[in-house]
C-alpha cells in the first residue's frame, strides 16, 4: 500500500486527475481497482506503519521469552 501511495504522490500534480494517475501509473503496475486506490489514499499510512511495527516488536518479544 505504501508503494502505491508513493507513486500516486509522485505523479499527482496540479491539473492531473486521479483517474489519469490511476490509469497510467497505478493500474498497470499494481493491478488494483480505482476503488482500492481511493481506500488506500484515505488510509492514514503513518499510523498503519506504526501499528505494524508494534506488532512485529510484540512477536519478537514473544519469541525471545
Amino acid at each position: 500500500m505504501h508503494d502505491i501511495v508513493e507513486v500516486y504522490c509522485r505523479e499527482k500534480k496540479p491539473g492531473v486527475s486521479t483517474a489519469y494517475v490511476y490509469k497510467n501509473f497505478i493500474k498497470p503496475r499494481f493491478h488494483i481497482s480505482l476503488g482500492t486506490l481511493y481506500t488506500y489514499l484515505s488510509t492514514p499510512i503513518e499510523r498503519q506503519i506504526k501499528e505494524e511495527q508494534q506488532k512485529m516488536c510484540k512477536c519478537l518479544e514473544e519469541i525471545q521469552t
